[in-house]
């Protein structure tokens, strides 16, 4: 998950990483991850990238997807984002 997240955070809008979302507690308030925007589209190619890398199979592949997108992954609603900013 942590790799799905890294790589996500950096691609995000505004772009930041994990080690800045812990260091400065952004990562402990409530709902941190609306204040960034990614499109769900590459939220899952960068899932499956991750679990092809890792030679996850199809049931582990599923399990990482749905844990990371109701994790902490960004926003993936722009309009929502846009009214957050």
């Amino acid at each position: 998950m942590e790799t799905c997240y890294t790589l996500m955070y950096a691609e995000a809008e505004p772009p930041t990483t994990l080690e800045k979302l812990i260091v400065s507690g952004e990562g402990k308030e409530k709902q941190f991850f609306m204040k960034y925007y990614l499109d769900m589209d590459r939220q899952i190619e960068i899932i499956n990238e991750v679990a092809k890398a890792n030679k996850l199979t199809k049931y582990d592949t599923k399990t990482l997807r749905g844990s990371v997108l109701l994790g902490a992954s960004p926003n993936s609603c722009r309009e929502t984002w846009e009214k957050l900013q």
